[in-house]
């Protein structure tokens, strides 16, 4: 980011109460000094569109998705890894990938069976390995 460029005080808030609920339109009436649904919703669509707000919460996804793949390569914490990625996906209002109808649904893993979860971490620091994450 250019200097001047960052983002403001409300766009902040606006970030991290959007990363709590994942409802743009909700983080904007909690932040900004409206009561109004349409026009909350309409902050949150302008907000969400600003290069500056994409970016801050695209750093804060890195850290998380970093904070992950620390706790995945430890055995003992691989359980709750998988949940915590999960939960941070879903905060975050990333949408799993769409897959095909035989594909084995990587959302619905039980994650108590310790080598389910070996197997699909396995998976995925593969992909990501590919992908240069």
């Amino acid at each position: 980011m250019a200097k001047g460029d960052n983002p403001t005080i409300k766009q902040r808030k606006f970030v991290a109460e959007y990363l709590k609920t994942g409802n743009g339109t909700q983080a904007a009436l909690a932040v900004y000094n409206t009561d109004s649904p349409e026009v909350a919703g309409s902050i949150a669509s302008d907000n969400l569109k600003k290069q500056r707000v994409q970016e801050l919460i695209e750093s804060h996804a890195e850290f998380a998705a970093h904070r992950v793949r620390e706790l995945a390569g430890q055995e003992d914490n691989l359980n709750v890894a998988l949940t915590a990625s999960r939960d941070i996906l879903d905060r975050s209002g990333h949408l799993p990938p769409q897959v095909k109808p035989d594909a084995p649904n990587l959302f619905q893993i039980n994650v108590f069976d310790p080598e389910q979860a070996r197997r699909l971490a396995s998976r995925v620091l593969q992909r990501n390995e590919l992908n240069g994450a």
